[in-house]
């Protein structure tokens, strides 16, 4: 670990507090462990890491889908995607630049990300897109379901899904956290679409783990935001000759 790391865990590198992801007030009782350091093992200009949960998971019961206009026959019920864990590990977390050097202009993606309606689960639940960005809507199941897509500072829109259908398509203007996604035929079935205004995101894997590239030498506050676990924010200093490797730990917040 460098001076610096050691410097940053001495001083309380961690939250610049946290607050839900909908953008509503600090949750205190939420707490964060943030460890930065060198790596010489990671290429410049990445920082790569993983995300872990501070201690035990909470059981979460899974979705039950009954017969409700035909879901039952594909199937009983599907685990809930609230908060995904695996070896300690938790998926679904964005990191995103909030502000930091400026990056080398790169082109909005053309190619469409995609949210499935799937087996009467939205797939996959989180969906990043950049402004911009096609978001297309696609219905693998042979049942008619809703999107409902509640944005607050883009347009939102409520269509029907065809079973089948794979043609249409959403594009947001302006970057906005956790838009909510529900379809109102089936209302168990939400998904999250987060829309960035930087090519500097990813969103953790099944795994934990993550990759932000394209990160010039200077000083950056990377915005973490998870639908439960809540939104946080740290400073992490990117160098000229190594890589960056940092382990985050989110706890989950207290009634």
């Amino acid at each position: 670990m460098s001076i610096r790391a050691f410097l940053a865990l001495a001083l309380g590198l961690v939250s610049c507090g946290s607050e839900a992801a909908s953008d509503s007030t600090p949750n205190p009782s939420t707490s964060t462990v943030f460890v930065v350091a060198d790596s010489d093992s990671i290429p410049a200009k990445t920082m790569r890491g993983h995300v872990h949960l501070i201690g035990e998971a909470p059981t979460i019961a899974p979705l039950e889908l009954g017969a409700s206009e035909g879901c039952g026959i594909l199937r009983a019920s599907a685990p809930s995607e609230r908060l995904l864990v695996k070896d300690a590990r938790i998926a679904n977390v964005l990191l995103r630049v909030k502000s930091g050097p400026a990056a080398a202009d790169a082109p909005v993606p053309t190619e469409p990300a995609v949210l499935d309606q799937k087996g009467c689960v939205f797939e996959p639940h989180v969906v990043v897109v950049q402004a911009g960005q096609p978001l297309s809507l696609r219905n693998s199941d042979p049942l008619v379901h809703n999107v409902n897509v509640r944005s607050r500072r883009n347009e939102s829109s409520n269509r029907s899904v065809a079973p089948g259908a794979m043609g249409q398509q959403l594009v947001f203007e302006r970057a906005e956290n956790s838009i909510p996604v529900r379809c109102d035929t089936h209302p168990w079935m939400q998904a999250i679409v987060h829309v960035v205004d930087t090519p500097q995101h990813a969103l953790s894997g099944e795994d934990g783990t993550f990759e932000l590239t394209g990160l010039v030498p200077g000083v950056y506050d990377i915005e973490l935001i998870h639908e439960w676990l809540g939104r946080f924010s740290f400073y992490v200093t990117v160098g000229d000759e190594h890589g960056v490797e940092a382990r985050l730990g989110l706890r989950v917040p207290t009634p």
